[in-house]
């Protein structure tokens, strides 16, 4: 049996020599090779009367328990009548083809665009912030999970510190972000396992699963609030002098007009008013349900639009402070109300959040209280109208008496959110 002594007299003598440990008959052996210079641990075996070698490391690399202890699995393969140098051979080729594989799977920057692209090309309007969300905005999900990343090793966990780092800068980003992700995750999922789906990019992404789906949702308050008429009149009030011009009076064009969407106002175009008409045509193709969308517009509206049009320098609305030629982000909205929320303080105590998106749901909320039928504020509202096959083909009515209704309704509460705001501020200064 080789020992350490052996091995060392070996080479302290410099000459070459081949030094063979014991074993079992036809099973293999370790083999210690010095030639010139050079001393290696070989693993020697009989296949079919022909001796052959594999080399299983260097001396200086492996101590000769090691050395053992690395043929032990070689010896399995000869005994269960195989040929060890053929199954290693086999091995190193099914690894590299799984490298090549695995290196032309999508990453998750190829991933994240081809969503945006799908987005872009199904005419929604949420693609550009859903691109600066996850590619190009200031704090990408892209860089944080590693543009190179391959998307099928993006972990429930990369995805969970993904979204505390987010939820650090608000929580409604985060639950924001994390939707995006979703629907990210699951459209690459749907292109490479739905038969029906033509996958336009040609990548491959060899997801298995959604890893966002394993994370919780935002907080369940998270989008879901009614403002109160107070709280309304607070925010028609006070938001505008805690955020910029434009923000300001596109906060109050969404609670004005009471039957759009903030992205839709955000996103709007001075072409789309007929101010003389005292009408707002919403076009099918920046609405949610794609229909074109007609809205007549109050005094209040109509006040604040005659403001914005003094000061107009883009076909927007309201312009990008970076490119006139763009709308501001969505995200901007959210940003602003967080920052009034966060110092805003009413009778000594602060304003419980709520986002952009809850202003429609208050509109809803607020008609209901009322009396208005659902039928109206659907109409008011553009949501999807429960009708007949006949209705839903044929009926092209733009509905502009029971718009009218509603939105006298909805003006008729914003003389009174306007009128507790104000009284409120009365007592607060006599106090």
């Amino acid at each position: 049996m080789l020992t350490t002594k052996e091995i060392e007299k070996a080479l302290r003598a410099g000459k070459n020599v081949i030094l063979t440990d014991d074993a079992p008959r036809g099973g293999g052996k370790l083999v210690f090779r010095l030639r010139g210079g050079a001393a290696a641990w070989l693993f020697q075996y009989f296949l079919r009367g022909k001796r052959k070698f594999i080399k299983v490391g260097s001396v200086e690399s492996k101590s000769l328990s090691e050395a053992r202890a690395a043929i032990e699995p070689l010896r399995a393969i000869l005994d269960n009548g195989l040929d060890p140098q053929a199954e290693l051979e086999r091995e190193a080729r099914e690894k590299s083809e799984q490298e090549l594989q695995h290196r032309a799977m999508g990453s998750v920057e190829s991933m994240f665009a081809d969503y945006v692209r799908h987005l872009k090309d199904q005419g929604k309007s949420s693609w550009p912030e859903v691109q600066r969300a996850l590619l190009s905005g200031k704090y990408p999900a892209a860089d944080t999970l590693g543009r190179d990343t391959k998307a099928k090793d993006v972990s429930v966990g990369d995805v969970a510190s993904l979204l505390r780092e987010t939820a650090a800068r608000g929580e409604v980003m985060a639950a924001r972000l994390r939707a995006y992700l979703s629907a990210a995750f699951n459209s690459a999922l749907t292109v490479e396992h739905d038969w029906r789906v033509k996958n336009p990019s040609g990548v491959v992404y060899g997801l298995e699963s959604n890893p966002v789906a394993a994370t919780p949702r935002g907080g369940q308050n998270v989008g879901k609030r009614a403002l109160s008429v107070e709280e309304l009149g607070q925010v028609w009030r006070e938001l505008p002098m805690k955020t910029s011009f434009l923000l300001g009076n596109c906060f109050k064009l969404i609670i004005a007009v009471g039957g759009a969407r903030p992205l839709e106002v955000l996103h709007s175009k001075w072409d789309e008013f007929d101010l003389d008409g005292k009408v707002w045509h919403l076009p099918g193709e920046r609405t949610k349900n794609s229909r074109d969308h007609d809205l007549p517009l109050s005094k209040r509206a109509l006040e604040v639009l005659r403001e914005l049009k003094a000061k107009s320098c883009s076909e927007y609305l309201f312009p990008s402070a970076h490119d006139a030629g763009k709308p501001v982000p969505i995200a901007s909205l959210a940003k602003a109300v967080t920052r009034f929320c966060d110092g805003s303080e009413r009778d000594g105590r602060r304003m419980d959040h709520w986002t952009p998106r809850d202003l429609r749901r208050t509109v809803r909320t607020r008609l209901g209280d009322v009396g208005v039928s659902g039928h109206v504020m659907d109409c008011f509202l553009n949501h999807g109208l429960t009708a007949s096959v006949g209705g839903k083909h044929y009926d092209r009515s733009q509905h502009m008496a029971e718009k009218t209704r509603a939105l006298a309704m909805w003006d008729s509460i914003l003389d009174r959110a306007l009128g507790q705001a104000e009284a409120s501020k009365v007592i607060n200064i006599s106090r």
